[in-house]
Parts: structure tokens; sequence; C-alpha cells
């Protein structure tokens, strides 16, 4: 057998038993979490090692250079000629397949649990609970201020650790938090942050409103550290930001609590919900004015296109379970309803 035949059907035996991972991740939940905390998360980390020795983001580089990529490989494949064409077009399929395959277990495989939190709607008590509970500790910040990149990613780190009730697989090496490189397209998109599965990459959209920063870093930690619906992940970013006892990470931490909980249950108890806002610092209240202009300059059709595709590929990773915003305001009402401070 030919050595470029060789790497083709290598590869193709490595994505056929990937495929064959990934549908078994769809029947049982238990080898789903099982492969997600062992070669999901060892992958992980092998990738979070090489991508941390790059100062920029290598997935938005990979991007870039797609159509690069492309016109070299359609270029290799015009200067061979007989026996050479099908030899280099199986390479670049193999390798192709590779990459395909690292996606499936480092993604779809790996985030194939659901969550186990099933959370009923609230009641309007409950609501007026939660939501007052986080006024009052926004209320309590004097004056916060946020962390620079590698504090905050060490503080959030060190807080994921001690969440040792939930299934969390941190890495070994401390990922380092990269800025996205296209602010203005990714503001356009509605992107905040973003988890690079294929390169296990943080990155933040620094230009969006700095107060979301932090939270939108300890929500893509999450999905880093193996946890896989939106709303899940949101949930356990806000536990990890409280466990910082930093006063930035918590304040930002609390107030897109506030907002999710205000967004989700405002129009149900309109008059209950606007009292409670009203009591909010004036600092939360410019904050989020200012998140409010700045999601309704760039929101448009891409950002709606950008929705919905995101959604699609997170239905199908998690198996079209609770991966909603929703379940993260319900969980945040259960959890604020339930504990006394």
């Amino acid at each position: 057998m030919k050595k470029g035949s060789k790497f083709f059907y290598t590869s193709l035996i490595i994505f056929v038993l990937s495929l064959f991972l990934f549908i078994l991740s769809r029947r049982s939940e238990f080898f789903a979490k099982l492969f997600s905390d062992t070669v999901g998360a060892f992958l992980r980390n092998a990738l979070l090692i090489f991508s941390n020795l790059i100062p920029f983001s290598l997935f938005e580089l990979i991007l870039v250079l797609l159509p690069a990529i492309a016109v070299l490989c359609i270029y290799f494949l015009k200067k061979a000629s007989g026996v050479a064409v099908k030899k280099r077009f199986l390479s670049m399929l193999g390798a192709f397949l590779l990459i395909f395959s690292l996606s499936i277990n480092t993604f779809f495989v790996s985030f194939g649990k659901s969550s186990e939190m099933k959370i009923p709607m609230p009641q309007e008590n409950e609501v007026s609970l939660a939501l007052s509970r986080l006024a009052e500790k926004l209320n309590s910040f004097e004056n916060p201020t946020y962390p620079d990149r590698e504090e905050l990613s060490f503080k959030l780190y060190s807080a994921y650790s001690s969440l040792e009730q939930y299934s969390i697989s941190l890495t070994a090496e401390l990922p380092k938090i990269k800025k996205i490189k296209n602010e203005a397209l990714a503001s356009r998109l509605g992107i905040l942050g973003k988890y690079s599965s294929l390169t296990s990459e943080v990155s933040v959209n620094f230009s969006a409103p700095e107060y979301t920063v932090c939270f939108s870093t300890a929500h893509e930690l999450a999905h880093l550290f193996g946890i896989s619906g939106e709303g899940e992940a949101c949930f356990l970013a806000f536990l990890a930001s409280l466990e910082t006892e930093d006063e930035g990470i918590m304040y930002s931490a609390c107030l897109s609590a506030f907002e999710a909980v205000f967004a989700e249950f405002s129009l149900s108890y309109k008059e209950l919900s606007q009292k409670i806002y009203n009591s909010l610092p004036e600092r939360a209240k410019k904050d989020i004015s200012e998140y409010s202009l700045f999601y309704y300059k760039n929101h448009g059709k891409i950002t709606d296109t950008a929705d919905k595709a995101n959604g699609a590929l997170l239905d199908f990773a998690t198996q079209g379970k609770e991966t909603d915003y929703s379940l993260f305001s319900r969980l945040l009402v259960a959890y604020l309803t339930s504990c006394g401070n």
C-alpha cells in the first residue's frame, strides 16, 4: 500500500471510530460523561497546552487562512498528474478527516452529556426574592474594579476547582484569555465570548461593555471544562464568579444574572420587576443601558442568523436537551431562593 493511501485509510478508520463513539454517546449519557471526563478532557488539555504558546487566537487565524488553504489545495492538485493526483487528493482528504475527528471527540462526543438540572418555572414570590437578593448584592459593592486577563483566568480557574459537586474537568494548565481580533464583526454577530473546541481557546470581545468581560470569560471557561449547555454553563459561571470573592468578577456575574432573570420574567411580573430594577445602584443601571445601546447598535439579520446557527449546533451537540438561557434564569431563581446569602 502506498504511503498516501495508507495515511488516508488510517484517517478514515479514526473518523469512522469517532462517528461510532458519537452515536454511542447519543444513546448513553453515562458513556458521554465518562468520555468527556477522560478522553475529551485529555484532548482539550493537549490542545490548550499548544494554543497557550500562541499569543493570539489560533482558531481565528485558521478561519482567515481557510480561503488560502483551499487555493493551495487546488494548486497542488493541478500541479500533479496521473497517479500523483489521486495520492495528493487522498492525503488532503485524510488530513480533513483527522480534523473532523478531532472536532467530534473534543466537542460532539464530549459535549453529549445533558443537563441534570431540571427546574420548573418559578412563582412570582420566588422571582421577587431572587431579583431582590441580586439587587442587594449589587448595592453592596462600593467601587468594584475588574482584574486583568491573567488574574481573571487564575481566579476563575481556582474557583471552578472548588465546585467539586459538579462534573467539571479542569485542564491541567491555566487557560490564557485571548482577545477576539475582529471585534467589530464579533459585535455584529452578537459574540461576547467564544470557546473554540478545535483549539481549546477562550476568546473574549473586549469592545463590549466592560462589565460583560468577566462573566463572558467565566462562561466560556465552563465550556472548556466540559460543561455543554448554555444555561448550565452560565449558572456554573455565576457560582464560580461568586467563589472568587473578587468584587469586580462578582459584580459582573450578579449584574449579568439580574439581567437574565429580569429579561425572562419582567413581562410576566412587570410592576414587581420594575420596582426592584429601580432599587439598583446607578452604576448598574448605567451599565445595563450601555449594553442595551451596544446590543441594538449591532443587532440585525446577521445577529439573528448567527444566533440560530449557534443554537442549532448546540441542540445537535447536546441532543436537543436544555441548552437555552431560560434554564439559566430558572436555575438562578432556584438557587437564590434556597440559599441564605
